[in-house]
């Protein structure tokens, strides 16, 4: 045979060397491409000698010598050192060890009753956990507790932190090669298992194969198999690692049908092992509607269990941690608090009961105030007094607004922040995600990610059925008085003028419904006129040529020429006992 050179590879057909008479052979089912692969290593015969050598797919039969040796060729190059396992899975840089900057764990003393329901599952018999809460409740604070524990324990196998925005922390699609590369190094009996499987199908890791497959092959077989050779160890049962996944919902936009592949795979793996799962996985994610549907249905349910963070009293824990950060800021700025006549205990037990009544549960909130007071360059004190005296949380409502009004996001997949925080302020009663998502005619999942930028000063629901609410009162005085507000300025008038355009809009796009019925068409219904009034009331030139009134009067114009939607809503008044507001109507209408 031919040798090659180094800058020529001597390119070979299957043909070459496999006789007329020896059958082609028919590809592994297990193989993504349908070929096997190069063994490790082949005796003297067609190859002997041979390197950089160029090798088409094909069938050899390898005839020189007495084996018989018949293997298939699915690499490009068959000779060459073998890659390690971490080019070959690619790994990213994302274990509870990789978090930047400054890693949120549980104040000692604080979390112990949901710390202790963790810690009982690991021991139980259920394979997964799914704690759950509102943004800002201190999820990823959790999960970074639960992952050291479970390392000082040795029996954390591998963990994955989301952040959305974060390199190739928030791609799903790194999920499994991560977690299998670590097993790899924490594990060292799981390491040659897992070269093996990739040895034999070789596009394990790639994109186009299932998760359910990956997750199958990279992870469950190999724990598996782990799990039975040391099953007893001098007589002792060996306790189940554990995975840690936090924060499921930061995946990025676009990813929510793998995540979902990859939790139903999760769930599958686990019911068709029964008792035999050999490992506990631990979840953190906020409730988004898409992975509560995954997560609770009967199948899930059988092996995941539920713990939702706002069932946890959580007051005595912020109280806790406000006296914390804020002792140390005492003592680190101890010189000047002295010099300023600012005596211990810092501050007083008043203000701190006051600081935990504002944060309503919210870690992001307490964290966001206390980073606010210890920041460089002046004195702790006097910002402390300054956030509570200049109305309450002025400094930290701009230093919030700032922040996320000037991030970037991806055009068209947030909702206008202060357009969306007018409805808010402005509504007559609260919408639930949903119904307030119909009536702007929006995406719901826009209108969160909008919501989540502020997130510190808001209760974001765990599901779309219910309502956003402010966290504190004051911020809609903040927001609705220019003179604390400032660019932040939400004008009261434009707000209602929102609001009715879109009221208006919506009856117009369901004019072909007998009458109005489901939630945000009756909010419209129902309010429209009223938000009406307030924007007219609160125009010194509504006949001015500003967008508003413009925007007013052609939703106004197409309403009243519709004489199908106009012809719903008078159903829907006499339906509902209000056909006074038919002439109400018509007189605005004409007078505009």
């Amino acid at each position: 045979m031919p040798m090659s050179t180094p800058s020529q590879p001597t390119l070979l057909s299957p043909l070459h060397c496999l006789p007329l008479s020896a059958p082609m052979s028919s590809p592994g089912p297990n193989h993504p491409n349908g070929h096997a692969s190069l063994p490790p290593t082949i005796g003297p015969g067609i190859f002997t000698g041979a390197n950089n050598t160029h090798i088409p797919y094909g069938t050899f039969i390898d005839t020189s010598g007495n084996s018989g040796l018949r293997f298939n060729i699915n690499n490009s190059f068959a000779s060459g050192p073998p890659q390690r396992l971490y080019d070959l899975l690619q790994p990213v840089r994302a274990s509870y060890e990789d978090r930047s900057g400054k890693r949120a764990r549980c104040l000692v003393g604080t979390r112990e009753c949901v710390l202790n329901d963790i810690k009982t599952w690991v021991d139980g018999a259920i394979p997964i956990c799914w704690l759950n809460g509102p943004a800002g409740f201190g999820k990823s604070t959790i999960a970074q507790s639960v992952a050291e524990w479970c390392a000082r324990e040795r029996r954390l196998a591998a963990s994955f932190f989301f952040f959305r925005g974060t390199g190739n922390r928030d791609n799903i699609s790194h999920l499994i090669p991560t977690l299998t590369f670590q097993l790899s190094t924490c594990i060292k009996t799981i390491k040659p298992l897992i070269e093996n499987a990739l040895v034999e199908e070789p596009f394990l890791t790639h994109r186009d194969t299932s998760l359910s497959y990956q997750f199958d092959k990279l992870i469950m077989a190999p724990m598996l198999s782990h799990a039975r050779s040391t099953s007893t160890q001098n007589g002792v049962v060996q306790k189940p690692m554990v995975i840690v996944i936090d924060a499921l919902d930061e995946c990025e936009i676009g990813d929510g049908e793998s995540m979902d592949k990859f939790i139903d795979a999760v769930i599958e793996a686990c019911r068709s092992k029964g008792d035999r799962v050999p490992f506990r996985l631990f979840i953190t994610s906020r409730v988004e509607e898409h992975l509560r549907l995954k997560l609770e249905t009967i199948d899930a349910k059988e092996v995941s269990l539920q713990l939702k963070l706002q069932h946890y009293n959580t007051g005595a824990d912020i109280h806790m941690f406000f006296e914390s950060e804020f002792a140390n800021i005492y003592a680190a700025n101890r010189l000047l608090m002295v010099a300023d006549c600012v005596s211990e205990p810092w501050p007083s037990w008043d203000v701190l009961n006051t600081l935990v009544h504002k944060a309503n549960g919210s870690y992001i909130y307490a964290s966001t105030f206390v980073n606010f007071v210890q920041q460089a360059g002046g004195m702790a004190n006097q910002r402390l007094l300054d956030a509570l005296e200049a109305h309450g949380l002025d400094p930290l409502y701009k230093q919030v607004f700032s922040k996320a009004l000037f991030s970037e996001v991806a055009p068209g997949t947030v909702v206008d922040l202060m357009w969306a925080m007018g409805f808010l302020l402005c509504l007559e009663y609260p919408l639930s995600i949903q119904d307030l998502a119909l009536l702007m005619d929006v995406p719901p999942r826009n209108l969160v990610r909008s919501f989540l930028g502020i997130q510190s000063i808001l209760l974001i629901p765990e599901a779309d059925d219910s309502p956003v609410h402010l966290t504190h009162i004051s911020l809609r005085d903040f927001l609705m008085t220019e003179s604390r507000s400032g660019v932040y300025f939400t004008n009261p008038s434009h707000c209602h003028a929102s609001i009715a355009i879109c009221c208006l809009n919506i009856m117009q796009r369901n004019g072909d419904l007998f009458w109005f019925t489901n939630a945000p068409l009756r909010y419209a219904f129902q309010n429209c006129l009223d938000h009406l009034q307030k924007a007219v009331d609160g125009w010194e030139n509504y006949h001015s040529e500003s967008s508003f009134s413009v925007l007013l009067s052609i939703s106004l114009t197409n309403f009243a020429t519709s004489s199908n939607v106009f012809t719903s809503w008078i159903h829907t008044a006499i339906r509902y006992g209000l056909p006074t507001r038919c002439s109400e109507l018509q007189t605005r209408i004409e007078v505009s």
